[in-house]
């Protein structure tokens, strides 16, 4: 039976590895930027974050092994009309480890992170999906903005 349980400071390792994780496998062209100052930023980053509720983790664990996992970041802007309260949250690395994909886990974990951010008052979720992960968010009803989305990289 696979166990679903909120990430805790203690699991930052876990955390660590399953981000990277995600980073090896859907940007493998570009591991060669995974230095140690990526690790210690992400590190720090849960450090910081999880504790205070401004990041919140799932993992999913079969036989005392951790099989998969999934983030919200909560984000707070200026309230506005399409978000009254200013709380938005932005769902990142939702991974399942390769031999227990196509049982409904990650599926399962965006569930959970939704109910979360509801619980915290959130209005809007966004996310970045990869082709394989589109119809699972699809399913749970993401759907592409009505707006056009911009951005900008400071160098």
């Amino acid at each position: 039976m696979i166990n679903y349980r909120h990430a805790e400071i203690s699991d930052i390792e876990t955390l660590v590895e399953f981000r990277l994780r995600f980073i090896r496998h859907y940007q493998p062209d570009r591991i060669a930027e995974l230095d140690a100052e990526i690790e210690t930023g992400i590190r720090q980053y849960y450090t910081n974050t999880i504790p205070t509720g401004e990041c919140i983790h799932w993992l999913a664990e079969f036989e005392n092994r951790t099989i998969g996992g999934g983030a919200l970041s909560i984000w707070r802007y200026a309230p506005g009309l399409l978000l009254r309260n200013g709380k938005s949250a932005y769902i990142f690395n939702i991974y399942t480890e390769p031999d227990f994909r196509k049982q409904g886990i990650a599926s399962e974990i965006v569930r959970r992170l939704i109910a979360d951010a509801g619980r915290q008052g959130v209005t809007r979720l966004e996310l970045h999906a990869t082709e394989m992960g589109c119809p699972v968010y699809e399913k749970l009803g993401f759907k592409l903005p009505d707006h056009k989305y911009l951005e900008y990289f400071v160098s």
